[in-house]
């Protein structure tokens, strides 16, 4: 066994402020453009569909990885695949300064809210919207992980007559403030955003008219919003309370249509980007003339757009219509020690033009438990340190630490379990607390998995370890620590059909269900399609038999794991037999046999050609059209499987087998003109006569081949009426045959 640290998700505080910088850390912006800055300095990411002017957003997990982004009317996932609902999204079409916003559901850990607004074109230009603000909600447990809107919870309308103008920030404890700009009140919007939901607005009526265009901000620290109003032409400034969401104490700063509005990490310096770069010393707010006073020109010659904080504390905004980004490497600084730097970082993929999309809101109330470590322990393979099985295994074991110096009293931790009900394996009920005692550095976790079932898949165990110092509400709210153990599929395999029945000569599938595919070897394995090593085969037993199928994972540390189908034959020991009876020896051509069948249930008969001559009953009466004849049964027993046999009939030319027609029409049209006598073989000293109903003969033929055309012997055609014919001949072996009927003479 081995002891082992595996920290994939090891977030430690300022565990919180290292969260917030990880969900913030990859921005989706512009033309497929992209940043990273996981690494703390900007890296240019490809393979982005956003394809927008402005007004676009980005969230990742914890550990920074990209989990989705948007740009107002779809949502793609972390694979750049529009998600499947992630299309008709009712945002912005392409320009809307910040029409879409992303944040967490406070308490729901896989759920975030998507919001959008619509824009000035659609607002102002085509009249076809009052500005809605809609939000969707998102479960990154759909689509295998990946994440997907959940139908019922898109495109829902929150308010109307709202700009391009809104930015989402945490709140005084576990939630968040959604604030928004209403361009026909000029009031500003306020939308906690709690466990339970979203709140009702709190409305507060700003002094100035902001309209629709520009950047809202909220300072760092959540106490003062600014509201860059572009086509107006000025900046309101104000305080913003983060414990209620109102909005008062308006100072104004006039500017020639301000667009870009940001505050420093401190809060204590504003930015306002118009083609010019002003800072504002804001330490002497909210005296406004003061504030107006301490107005530095950075720069004459900057990009009008927009701005946004990074997580390495620096403020950054796009060169418009380029790949170049500006840096303000130093913000909270006043004057030039601010130090800009145009073209501080180029693109190597997409284009940007106004914006570098949204910031995300990010929790960051500390906890108690920042200074607690986890430490991971499974049982299994010494190179790895992967729980290698489920059976007769020790459990796999959580230990939360605490440092040496925090003895002295006991500490009751909160955590969550992720992982539990995979695939029918749970786990024995563990609590979501525990206590570390007094005078110890640590308490034990246990996951013991109960097997339900022979499907055992398992990949991953996930603890949380919960804030629960300002969210003693809802310690879910905030994980401040998380590690897992990985955990090797248990090695499992089952074979469908577990027993079969077939017919003899019948192909049937036999599937290798098992999570080790590569691994499968089927016995016996002669005749076995495509390979005695495929997971599903298909194979055509002609006596009953047992494959076995065996999983032996070598490098697993597992035992063999074997299952086997039983498979029968119903028909085994069927055998048909088709035999024939006779009426006349010799049998003629055009003579009837009786054909008799044995070894089935219900038989069908065809003819040489296929054709169905009769069906059912084990006898069937056929006629004997030619001197070589063959005649095929089908049987079909009781549990439907099939059989068949073949016989030949021969038959002799006898001249005395003549085909005579019953009826005949004699009105010059081509069919059924003559009667006369059909046969095979001619008989010596042949003869054909026909008499009328009054015993007189019309018609007279010593030849088969001279046969009557419907007149009498004078050339008169003869009536409409019933006739009797007699045929006389003498075969080739002197034999005399006589025979004698009636035809109707139709006109």
């Amino acid at each position: 066994m081995k002891k082992s640290v595996l920290v994939v998700l090891l977030i430690l505080l300022s565990p919180c402020l290292v969260r917030a910088q990880a969900e913030d850390n990859i921005w989706a912006f512009g033309s497929n453009a992209a940043l990273d800055l996981n690494s703390g300095s900007p890296v240019s990411l490809s393979g982005f569909m956003t394809h927008v002017i402005e007004g676009t957003a980005a969230i990742s997990d914890l550990s920074g990885g990209l989990l989705f982004y948007s740009a107002g009317q779809q949502v793609w996932n972390r694979d750049h695949n529009l998600m499947p609902n992630g299309s008709g999204i009712l945002g912005h079409d392409g320009s809307g300064t910040q029409s879409t916003a992303i944040c967490k559901y406070p308490g729901r850990d896989r759920l975030y809210y998507l919001f959008t607004l619509e824009n000035l074109e659609k607002i102002t230009v085509e009249e076809s919207t009052i500005g809605y603000l809609r939000y969707n909600i998102i479960d990154m447990s759909l689509d295998g992980g990946k994440g997907d809107v959940i139908t019922t919870e898109k495109n829902i309308v929150l308010d109307s007559f709202m700009g391009e103008k809104m930015v989402v920030v945490s709140d005084d404890g576990c939630g968040y403030w959604l604030v928004t700009y209403n361009y026909e009140t000029r009031a500003y919007h306020s939308y906690r955003i709690t466990v339970d939901g979203i709140e009702p607005p709190v409305i507060s009526p700003g002094e100035n008219d902001c309209g629709i265009v520009g950047e809202i901000k909220i300072s760092p620290d959540g106490s003062k919003i600014a509201n860059a109003a572009f086509i107006e032409g000025d900046v309101e400034v104000a305080f913003f309370d983060i414990a209620t969401g109102s909005v008062s104490d308006f100072i104004l700063l006039n500017h020639m249509s301000p667009y870009g509005a940001g505050f420093s990490p401190n809060s204590q310096v504003l930015y306002i980007n118009n083609g010019y770069l002003y800072q504002y010393d804001l330490s002497s707010f909210p005296d406004g003339d003061e504030v107006a006073a301490s107005e530095y020109t950075h720069s004459s010659g900057v990009a009008l757009s927009a701005f946004r904080l990074g997580t390495n504390g620096k403020l950054y905004f796009p060169s418009t219509f380029s790949s170049d980004i500006y840096a303000i490497h130093n913000p909270d600084e006043l004057g030039a020690a601010s130090s800009l730097e145009t073209s501080a970082f180029t693109l190597s993929s997409g284009s940007v033009v106004f914006g570098l999309g949204s910031s995300v809101a990010v929790n960051t109330n500390l906890s108690r438990n920042s200074d607690l470590s986890i430490e991971t322990y499974a049982p299994g393979l010494a190179s790895t340190g992967l729980y290698s099985c489920i059976r007769g295994c020790a459990p796999a074991r959580f230990r939360i630490m605490r440092p040496d110096t925090d003895l002295e009293e006991e500490q009751t931790v909160h955590y969550l379990i992720e992982g539990t009900g995979v695939n029918g394996t749970d786990y024995e009920w563990i609590p979501d607390n525990v206590t570390i005692p007094s005078g110890s550095s640590y308490a034990d976790i246990y996951i013991r998995p109960q097997v339900l079932s022979d499907l055992q898949v398992l990949r991953t165990v996930s603890l949380k370890i919960l804030d629960t110092l300002v969210c003693s509400n809802n310690p879910a709210l905030v994980a401040i620590l998380s590690d897992t153990i990985v955990i090797l599929d248990s090695i499992y395999i089952s074979v469908f059909p577990e027993d079969a029945h077939i017919c003899r000569g019948e192909t049937i599938r036999l599937q290798a269900e098992t999570n080790y595919e590569d691994y499968v070897s089927w016995a016996p394995d002669q005749n076995l399609q495509p390979s005695p090593n495929a997971p599903v085969v298909f194979v055509t037993p002609e006596m009953p038999i047992s494959y076995l199928a065996t999983i032996n994972v070598p490098w697993s540390g597992c035992a063999t794991e074997e299952d086997n189908s039983d498979i029968s034959i119903y028909n085994e020991t069927m055998e048909v037999k088709l035999n024939y009876e006779v009426y006349n020896d010799p049998v003629c051509v055009y003579d009837t046999v009786m054909l008799i069948a044995d070894g089935g249930y219900s038989y069908i008969f065809l003819n040489r050609f296929n054709e169905e001559l009769g069906r059912g009953s084990s006898n069937l009466e056929v006629a004997v059209p030619y001197r070589y004849n063959e005649y095929i049964v089908l049987a079909t027993d009781e549990n439907g499987c099939m059989d068949s046999a073949f016989i030949q009939v021969r038959a002799e030319l006898c001249c005395e087998v003549l085909m005579i027609p019953n009826a005949f029409s004699p009105n010059g049209d081509g069919l059924n003109d003559r009667f006369g006598v059909l046969t095979d073989v001619y008989p010596e000293d042949f003869r054909l006569e026909i008499f009328n109903r009054w015993g007189e003969r019309v018609f007279i033929s010593y030849k088969p081949d001279n046969t009557w055309d419907g007149t009498d012997e004078e050339g008169t055609p003869a009536d409409a009426g019933v006739y009797f014919y007699k045929v006389r001949g003498v075969c080739y072996d002197q034999r005399v045959f006589i025979k004698r009927g009636d035809l109707t003479l139709v006109r």
